[in-house]
């Protein structure tokens, strides 16, 4: 490879869970929701796609307006 590494970065439901300010037990299903996939190397060790994730907030993330609440 010339320069850059073309491995995309993962990250555990720890770090799911710290971004969406969620319990870790929730990452499961919202990422399942969210449509994000996921590596299970052991029923243990699951990570996602770090990009997947940033792209799944972003497409629901909804601003606070009066409709909303």
């Amino acid at each position: 490879m010339t320069g850059q590494d073309k491995h995309e970065e993962l990250v555990d439901s720890k770090w799911v869970a710290s971004r969406l300010n969620v319990a870790r037990p929730s990452v499961t299903r919202l990422m399942r929701e969210m449509g994000v996939p996921r590596y299970e190397f052991t029923p243990k060790c699951v990570r996602y796609p770090k990009n997947a994730v940033e792209k799944a907030i972003a497409s629901s993330f909804r601003p606070n307006t009066n409709e909303n609440e």
